[in-house]
Order: structure tokens, then sequence, then C-alpha cells
């Protein structure tokens, strides 16, 4: 019966219970701390891995369209040719139209999207570049293609309590990117026997095609500055017109005018 009671007596005893629920406590707030950790990573993740799969998307665009417009220190006019008899603004673009970025080969820029991914930490998985005609703009009745790209990255999540899951983690994402004609400048030249061919300055624009996930163009770090050609023409500027050679009267009109946006394009909202 002693026995019996110094049981009770000991069930009973309320001395020291405070410090027996703040170690429980204490201890469940610390097992938890990983967790919330591991919750906040993938959101971090997450993000990042959008990031980087955007700034993939816009470098490969970049690099279809360097060659095709005018780039300081890099690029210069397309020019019309006279001895091919280029005499009219058509024949100069349908020539323009057969440079082979138009048919968007994946060894232009797929390792640029590669050496982006990897400086974002992401793993390039997939890659798609083609032309687009539905929509795309017009210069003197001939349709330029849009280049659009498409790249898929995955970003690892680093977690606390990897070993306690028993598998990796890792963050899927997806974005696209369209380049299109955007401004040109035409300006005629004297060939010779009362015959003129035209020279074009043209400018493209590169936007984000609109996805699940909203990420603005703010965010996203710049292709880098093309390199310096050793062949450039130098720069006639936009709309900034060349001086031309003299020649009679009754010269073709210098013409400068922006493009109008192919629709549909679906931009990015702004803000981050």
């Amino acid at each position: 019966m002693t026995c019996l009671r110094r049981i009770a007596h000991i069930v009973q005893d309320e001395h020291g219970g405070i410090n027996m629920y703040m170690t429980l406590s204490l201890i469940l707030v610390i097992t938890s701390i990983p967790f919330f950790w591991d919750v906040a990573s993938v959101h971090y993740t997450r993000r990042m891995a959008g990031t980087g799969a955007d700034a993939a998307a816009l470098a490969a665009a970049q690099e279809f369209i360097r060659p095709l417009q005018h780039v300081f220190g890099f690029n210069g006019p397309f020019l019309g040719s006279c001895s091919r008899r280029e005499f009219k603004p058509e024949l100069v673009l349908l020539r323009y139209i057969t440079h082979p970025n138009f048919n968007a080969p994946a060894e232009v820029s797929q390792a640029l999207a590669l050496s982006y991914a990897t400086n974002n930490r992401n793993d390039l998985t997939s890659f798609r570049a083609w032309i687009d005609l539905d929509g795309a703009p017009e210069l003197f009745g001939i349709p330029i293609p849009m280049i659009k790209v498409a790249v898929g990255t995955e970003r690892p999540v680093h977690t606390a309590y990897g070993p306690v899951y028993r598998r990796s983690f890792h963050v899927p994402n997806e974005a696209q990117a369209a380049a299109y004609l955007n401004f040109f400048t035409v300006t005629p030249r004297y060939c010779g026997s009362g015959d003129w061919t035209f020279d074009f300055t043209l400018e493209w624009k590169i936007t984000l095609m609109t996805s699940e996930r909203e990420a603005p163009e703010e965010c996203i770090p710049p292709p880098p500055p093309p390199t310096a050609h050793p062949q450039s023409r130098g720069f006639l500027g936009i709309p900034t017109q060349p001086t031309p050679t003299p020649t009679p009267a009754g010269a073709p009109f210098t013409r400068s005018e922006p493009i109008p946006e192919p629709t549909p394009i679906p931009q990015r909202p702004p803000g981050c």
C-alpha cells in the first residue's frame, strides 16, 4: 500500500512541470526550423529557376538576330546589290530572308542558352527554336519571319532534411522568347544608268512570351554585348540617314519608320 501511495504522489506532483513543457516545446521548435527552411528553399529555388530559364531564352534569341540587324561595332546595314540587279526593295529583302539564321538552327544559340542556364545554376533540359510566319510583320509585301525560342531548365533544391526525405528535389521551368522585326530604314543608292538599289538598316525586338509564371523582363540579366567584328561597316544610326552619293533628280525617297508589332505577341507584365 505504501508503494502505491508513493507512485500516486509522484504522478500528482507538479513541481518542475513547466520545465518539461518548455523542453518539449523547444525540441519541437528546433526540429521544425529545418522543415520551414526547406519550404522556403523550394520557393526561392523556383524563383531563381525562372530567372535562369528567361535569361537562357533571351540570350538564345539575341544570338539568332545578331547578324540580322544593325549592331554598332558588329554589323552594318544590309546593302542592296547593283551586280545582282536588285533594283527593287523586294528583291533586296528576298535575299535578306535567305540568311541561314532564318532556318533557326539550334547550333547557333544552344550553347549560349546552356551557358546562361549554367551561370544561373540551372541545368538545360530542353531547347527548341523555330520560325513562325503566322502574324509576322511584312516589309514591302515580304513577310519577315519571327524567330521563337523555347527552353526548359531544372534547378536542384538544397534541403536540410534531404537524408530524411530519401529523395532529391528539382524545380523544372520553361521560358519562351520571340524575336521580330521592329524598325527599318531604307535608303536608295544610285547604281548608274538610271538604276537604283536599296540599303536597309534593320532593328529587331525581343520579348518574353506569356507563360503561367509571370516574370518581368526588368529582372532578367541582358545578353552580353557583341564582340567587335573586323569587317564592321560602322554605325549609321537609327533613324539617322547616311550621306548619299550625289545622284540625279528623281531619286526614290528615303523611308524610315517603325513596324507595327505582330499580333498576337503576348508579353510579360511589368513589375518584379
